[in-house]
């Protein structure tokens, strides 16, 4: 792969160039059939599927090709829950000292999500992810963002643009990655000007295409190829007593090339060499896969597990809608002889039809016999089989059976429904913690200079701040790249390392309704009454839901205040004993403006007929329960 210098420096060459695009095109040609399978995938999608069986399955091409949305439906409601649960980072410091840089990361990192347009990005991934089982993320650094200074870019990869080493199930672990671009000749040759005379797409990489509805001429472009390989190199340690350990390490390096024309090489700049590209030593991408392969870094998506029965439940509906179209459409048998105007005969419109003889016996309509009961049988079980396998049923989308009017178990069939979206989506909170760990190595090595966020609050306002790489970056090294040992035989500057913890920034509007629904009952069972501080919060323990740690400290601060509060009270009534005069004035001014209102301990419970509810307020109907018990009954009312 790299040639040597005298001086053991290593280069990039067109030799090495050559070299790489024979093994991408070996890589290319083993991904075959992953890239066929995205390709039919995209057809399902696309409801253009009939023309990958229309030959083989007997249809001709006069028959009517129906296509339901059984399948399209289901992946709507994936898509609808994964981004419902719409993910927020969280960054978390292991160290007390970097603490204050952990809450400035987790205030801009969603500012630079936002300048990525990330929530569209997400929602495209993960069509493609519902799609076809994998999407890929890739976390790049842009030098041509913010007027020059650079910035983070984050960009869907489609896999056919994709080429890496076959057999591994980890991206971290294949020899190098390659990524596809199409680009225009002539921005290319204005880019890079060595290109001339070598543009065009005769170069032989044998990238597979999309099915386009138009013709697509590809003599004006050429094919870019961005190259990541991992490259190790001598690590020298020192050990507590001062000699030198030599071990490896793995950098990641990067190259540019078009029709074997080298354009960029981090290995040939001597700043990178040592270090390379990005200091992390990762390839930029992330992986998210939904149902994982064995020994394979893409896994398989819902069309894989559903187009078999979509394909069964469209060709029953086309011998359903051919029967159908045929007992509707009467043909006849007619004797040469009858003597009628088949013109007249044939045209519906004609009141009259001359006949020159008798027709009794000369004319006979065709009969076909109806569709038998096992073919719309059968039909609605493959649409029963398509909800099962893909988990899209009826509950889960909100529907309830006829009898079904309890609002417990409205509840429990929901909840049930939505455990296979909920394993999805922690499956893809994993692989967006994964992103944001890229998101802040490159804060770390690239964030030189000072960049402004605006930082949005809970309350609405928002401020303005500065931050840059000064506190989170890599430990000191000499010129050498050695780390700078200090005094006490350790490295003067460690590396902070953070966690990330991720959350649903956006929730459904059931979730919300219930959390709603929730703190309304803990009010009014008295939770939030200081004088019930200690078994509120032995119940909250107990409990599970979002937010529990900010309620707790709140019910906790409440408690603490209001025994400050009963303290200053005795200590007016002892000053009221010895001084009537000023314990009158002091009492005269906490009345004015009482520390706390005024409370009383909630009941343990009120009956269903009783005006009142617990706490002493107004019993309503406007609860959650009360709200799904209609809603559940008016759906499951025949009518």
């Amino acid at each position: 792969m790299r040639k040597k210098k005298e001086q053991q420096e290593v280069y990039v060459t067109e030799d090495t160039i050559k070299e790489a695009t024979g093994r991408l095109n070996k890589y290319l040609e083993k991904k075959q059939s992953i890239d066929a399978r995205v390709n039919a995938n995209e057809d399902f999608w696309r409801q253009r599927h009939w023309d990958n069986y229309q030959v083989n399955d007997g249809c001709s091409e006069f028959d009517e090709k129906p296509v339901s949305a059984w399948m399209f439906n289901s992946l709507a409601n994936k898509h609808a829950d994964i981004m419902d649960n719409y993910p927020k980072p969280n960054i978390l410091p292991r160290t007390e000292a970097d603490e204050a840089d952990a809450k400035m990361l987790s205030d801009i990192i969603p500012m630079i999500l936002e300048r990525n347009d990330y929530e569209e990005l997400y929602s495209n991934k993960h069509w493609y992810r519902l799609k076809n089982g994998t999407c890929v993320t890739g976390v790049f650094w842009d030098n041509a963002k913010a007027d020059g200074k650079g910035d983070i870019t984050i960009k869907k990869i489609d896999l056919h643009n994709l080429a890496w080493e076959m057999g591994v199930d980890d991206i971290q672990d294949s020899r190098e990655v390659f990524v596809l671009s199409v680009e225009d000749n002539e921005t290319l040759e204005a880019m890079y000007p060595q290109l001339k005379g070598h543009l065009g797409m005769d170069v032989g990489i044998n990238k597979i295409q999309y099915r386009k509805d138009y013709a697509e001429d590809l003599g004006e472009y050429s094919t870019v190829v961005d190259w990541y390989y991992k490259v190790k190199v001598p690590r020298v340690l020192y050990q507590d007593d001062g000699t030198e350990l030599v071990t490896e390490k793995t950098i990641l390096h990067y190259a540019k090339f078009c029709n074997d024309v080298l354009l960029y090489s981090s290995e040939n700049n001597d700043e990178l060499r040592d270090v390379g590209y990005y200091e992390h030593g990762l390839y930029p991408f992330v992986f998210d896969t939904l149902f994982p392969i064995e020994e394979e870094v893409v896994g398989f998506g819902y069309i894989d597990v559903m187009r078999d029965p979509q394909k069964y439940i469209d060709k029953l509906d086309q011998m359903i809608n051919r029967n159908a179209y045929m007992i509707g459409n009467p043909r006849y048998f007619v004797k040469n002889s009858a003597g009628i105007n088949k013109d007249q005969f044939a045209d519906w419109s004609n009141q009259i039809v001359e006949v020159a003889g008798d027709v009794s016996d000369s004319v006979k309509e065709i009969q076909f016999p109806t569709i038998p009961t096992a073919v719309m049988t059968q039909k609605e079980s493959k649409i029963e089989e398509l909800k099962e396998t893909s988990g899209n049923r009826d509950f889960s989308q909100g529907s309830t059976s006829s009898g079904v009017t309890a609002a417990s178990a409205i509840a429990a069939l929901q909840e049930a429904g939505s455990k296979l979206s909920r394993d999805m989506i922690k499956a893809s909170y994993r692989a967006f913690c994964k992103e944001m760990d890229l998101v802040v190595e490159l804060i770390r090595q690239f964030y030189i200079e000072p960049r402004d966020f605006r930082i949005d609050r809970d309350n609405g306002e928002y401020e303005f701040v500065k931050y840059d790489n000064s506190n989170i970056n890599r430990q000191a090294v000499d010129e050498a790249g050695n780390p700078i040992i200090g005094d006490n035989g350790k490295p003067e500057m460690e590396k902070p390392v953070f966690d990330i913890k991720i959350s649903a920034e956006k929730k459904s509007p059931f979730s919300r309704a219930a959390q709603n629904e929730l703190a309304k009952e803990m009010y009014g069972m008295g939770w939030f009454n200081p004088n019930n501080a200690e078994p509120s919060l032995i119940a909250i323990d107990m409990m599970e839901f979002e937010g529990k740690e900010k309620v707790k400290q709140q019910i906790q601060q409440q408690s603490m205040f209001m025994q400050q509060f009963n303290r200053m009270q005795q200590v007016i009534m002892q000053t009221d004993a010895t001084f009537p005069q000023l314990g009158l004035a002091v009492q005269a001014g906490l009345a004015e403006a009482p520390m706390f209102p005024q409370q009383t301990q909630a009941p343990q419970g009120t009956s269903e007929g009783s005006g009142e509810g617990n706490n002493g307020l107004p019993k309503t109907d406007n609860t959650m329960a009360t709200k799904m018990r209609t809603r559940a009954a008016e759906a499951a009312t025949p009518r």
